[in-house]
């Protein structure tokens, strides 16, 4: 899948995740103040600890700790851009916790 798709889809699943119904949706793969208005906030409630590292090398490299149910859980994700690389690992947050919810609330 090329890059542009792939931004896409994930775009979609975050703004999803948000609750965006209708609209225009940020481009989160592609704005880190999109991610940080709108992504962030989330990853918060309801006023848990939310840690976000960045590294540059070739390329983007961040990892997100948040709180999935009641586990602190680490995920991470890579990218050609800051917000690229923090919305990989959010997806995977995102995975985790609608795994967490399907086995835990039914």
């Amino acid at each position: 899948m090329d890059e542009l798709l792939k931004d896409l889809v994930l775009r979609e699943k975050l703004a999803q995740w948000l609750g965006f119904i209708y609209g225009t949706i940020p481009d989160f793969p592609n704005d880190f103040n999109a991610c940080e208005k709108w992504i962030m906030p989330k990853l918060k409630k309801p006023k848990r600890d939310l840690s976000v590292d960045f590294l540059k090398s070739r390329k983007w490299w961040c990892v997100v700790e948040a709180f999935v149910g009641e586990t602190y859980i680490e995920r991470e994700g890579r990218g050609g851009s800051m917000a690229s690389a923090f919305c990989q690992a959010v997806e995977q947050i995102v995975d985790t916790q609608r795994e967490w919810n399907r086995v835990n609330v039914g």
